[in-house]
């Protein structure tokens, strides 16, 4: 099968990891997929790279005049030939709020050619947010207007499911963010620590991520002021900057100095050591919010959890994410930020408990990876080829 995927996100980022983690997971089951992403810097022609003998990943064209400049339009004009020149027996787009993509999608409609249309977030939270008038009118267009006339859809969580079957689309599948098996390899606890210099007896919770804001940084560290008020030998270790949000009125009055200032700021993480910092902590934190944009999406940073081999702390909420971990049995699960800290106390003090669910974590670990998703997503694809022939 000749599959086309059409990914408006630069390399590294964003929906990127979305689109490749799903292109190799074909790609590895014999499918030629062509894989086509936007280019992160200036870029006047199209760069193949041919990854395996199955899967190219094209970077098309980009512009970097202004931030609405940038060669949207173009890229979606280029994306529109590879549909109509390239033969493909499956074409799966990312996203319709893009120019690069909803020209592509458009262009099929046209052609009278089925499209399948991949949604991974809640787009009318961002209208919501939108200060643009005009801006916030072309993304609610596209998001309730556009997106139902679409043949399929695959989407992140129930909750997209459920929002795009009342518009009207019947073909819909779920499909989580899995677990991308070979992003690295893990290594020894003990060496991993002395290469990073922490104490080999320290008890050590991670927590890192590019969205750490609102909700999310305020149940962090509320979180961790609770454990931090119980044990403070337990030491968190973060990307981010934790005094910033001492701009949050809510931080301000409730989470104290003192427990900022034990946290231990990594700053950025680079990928070579990001497998040392996940192999040498003894827990990793994920909070969310409960919010429509966070029952809609599935976080990228849960497959890399996985693949890291820790369980995940995390707050009840009504997320795909809490959810699916609930199902998976794999996690530590709090009704709030305070039972949610006694629990994590009580497993760095338990290794039996350790021990029970690092083992259904490796079971997540392989039921959740992008080549275990594949195979509904494939079945997918063939219903949509023989739907249109």
């Amino acid at each position: 099968m000749k599959i086309l995927l059409i990914q408006p996100c630069f390399e590294n980022f964003g929906g990127y990891f979305r689109s490749v983690g799903i292109a190799r997971a074909l790609a590895e089951k014999a499918n030629n997929v062509d894989l086509l992403i936007s280019s992160k810097n200036n870029l006047l022609t199209t760069k193949k790279e041919k990854e395996t003998d199955h899967l190219s990943i094209y970077q098309l064209p980009r512009l970097n005049i202004h931030q609405f400049i940038n060669g949207k339009i173009l890229r979606g004009v280029i994306a529109s030939f590879f549909i109509a020149f390239g033969k493909y027996d499956v074409i799966h787009i990312f996203e319709a709020v893009q120019p690069e993509t909803n020209i592509p999608l458009i262009f099929c409609k046209l052609i009278n050619k089925k499209v399948i249309l991949d949604i991974d977030e809640e787009w009318m939270d961002n209208v919501m947010n939108q200060k643009g008038k005009l801006m916030a009118a072309y993304m609610k267009y596209c998001d309730l207007k556009l997106t139902p006339r679409s043949d399929y859809l695959t989407v992140t969580s129930r909750y997209l499911v459920d929002k795009y079957r009342k518009l009207g689309v019947k073909n819909i599948l779920k499909v989580i963010n899995g677990v991308d098996l070979k992003q690295f390899t893990l290594m020894d606890k003990k060496e991993a620590r002395r290469l990073l210099k922490i104490p080999q007896k320290e008890k050590v919770l991670l927590a890192f991520g590019n969205t750490f804001e609102g909700e999310r940084a305020y149940l962090l560290l509320k979180t961790y002021q609770e454990i931090w008020n119980e044990d403070k030998r337990i030491r968190l270790y973060t990307n981010f900057d934790p005094r910033k949000f001492f701009k949050d009125k809510r931080i301000k009055k409730e989470i104290s100095p003192k427990c900022i200032n034990s946290i231990n700021n990594l700053g950025y993480i680079s990928n070579d050591k990001l497998p040392s910092y996940l192999v040498s902590s003894d827990l990793v934190l994920f909070l969310m919010g409960n919010r429509a944009s966070e029952r809609a999406c599935f976080p990228v940073r849960i497959g890399t959890y996985l693949n890291g081999e820790k369980v995940i702390a995390m707050n009840i909420t009504d997320t795909e994410a809490c959810l699916t971990l609930k199902e998976m049995g794999c996690a530590l699960l709090g009704n709030d930020t305070k039972q949610l800290a006694q629990l994590i106390i009580l497993f760095l003090s338990t290794p039996t408990l350790q021990r029970k669910l690092t083992k259904k974590v490796l079971l997540a670990k392989q039921r959740l990876s992008w080549a275990s998703i594949s195979a509904d997503l494939l079945r997918f694809y063939h219903y949509s080829y023989h739907d249109q022939n």
